[in-house]
């Protein structure tokens, strides 16, 4: 077993956060390059050089004003259910009857090919910030959407200057016009051409993280609601646990 970084090092490192003190699990103020879990050595190699440097780079791109193209779109929404899928099972370590998934391991959701029969139903939600609140030097690292018993889809966050949101297409109508919308189901022609661009629809991360907290009350009753349907629940299943990898 290795053990992998909750909040990837380069993003310590952009949001200049390395000496700030969060809370982490037993409730203790820890720095967040100290925020560790388990994970096994090919995990933590394969989530390095298949998500976080690609995530990364795409990060580099919207914060220059580049875009995004829809490998790289596909990428973050993957890497948001990451965060998901290891907090649930930080919550869940001390009970082993717990179930992430009977479908798929988070592993799966996040590398393998467990978004394909959905990723035409998602919709990624993205707003630049255009400057740091007055008195702040680091920026915000931080997901907004609670862990839940059904939902696995819906995820939010500010992370640099960067909101983020993956929601469900269908379930999208509440995300506030402050966001611009990416809709996997377009259409691209090839996966390296720029297909999304993103515009500055906050002034400061705080104001950001007051919206994304405020959309994200409403999205994951919906999302909660969407899943409690046995028909509709494509992911999650009665035990929902599944080691890494």
């Amino acid at each position: 077993m290795n053990k992998e970084h909750y909040w990837p090092r380069w993003l310590i490192r952009r949001t200049l956060t390395a000496h700030e003190q969060w809370r982490w699990l037993d409730e203790n103020r820890i720095f967040p390059n100290s925020m560790t879990i388990p994970l096994c050595k090919d995990c933590n190699s394969t989530l390095g050089t298949e998500l976080e440097r690609p995530v990364e780079e795409a990060f580099d791109d919207l914060e220059n004003g580049r875009g995004l193209t829809d490998l790289q779109a596909e990428q973050i929404v993957r890497w948001l259910w990451k965060f998901e899928g290891l907090a649930w099972m930080c919550i869940h370590v001390d009970d082993p009857n717990r179930r992430y998934s009977d479908l798929y391991t988070v592993r799966d959701r996040v590398l393998g090919n467990a978004i394909a029969n959905l990723k035409e139903q998602l919709i990624l939600a993205v707003s630049i910030i255009d400057r740091n609140d007055d008195g702040f030097t680091n920026w915000p690292i931080g997901l907004n959407s609670p862990i839940s018993d059904r939902n696995s889809i819906f995820v939010s966050g500010v992370f640099s200057r960067i909101a983020l949101i993956v929601s469900m297409a269908h379930l999208a109508v509440d995300i506030p016009a402050t966001y611009s919308l990416y809709s996997f189901s377009n259409a691209v022609p090839r996966p390296t051409d720029k297909a999304f661009f993103p515009q500055v629809g906050f002034v400061t991360p705080n104001q950001a993280i007051v919206a994304s907290r405020m959309v994200s009350a409403v999205l994951l009753a919906t999302h909660e609601a969407e899943f409690a349907d046995a028909a509709n629940n494509s992911l999650m299943v009665p035990r929902r646990r599944v080691e890494l990898p």
